[in-house]
């Protein structure tokens, strides 16, 4: 994701727990220098299996450094009122 949206979700990340629902973000790819996916899961409550989970996916970028890709995540985290962060 570009640098604004991976700031302010490492942001978010970085204050811990702040309470349910959480959002959990992990990338994925072929080696670490290339994440070609992402998934993002929204869980209510504690021990509880995700209720909404959405992917994106890039055959050709990093989908950490696209801008949309990025920008949709937040909005995704923002309409479901994501309280804390768990993303590497």
């Amino acid at each position: 994701m570009i640098d604004k949206f991976q700031k302010r979700l490492s942001k978010k990340s970085r204050k811990g727990f702040r309470g349910w629902p959480m959002g959990t973000i992990a990338f994925y790819g072929p080696d670490l220098s290339r994440a070609s996916k992402v998934v993002v899961s929204i869980i209510h409550t504690e021990g509880g299996e995700p209720a909404e989970m959405r992917s994106w996916f890039s055959d050709d970028t990093d989908v950490r450094h696209d801008e949309a890709i990025g920008q949709e995540i937040v909005e995704f985290i923002a309409y479901h009122e994501v309280k804390s962060v768990a993303m590497p």
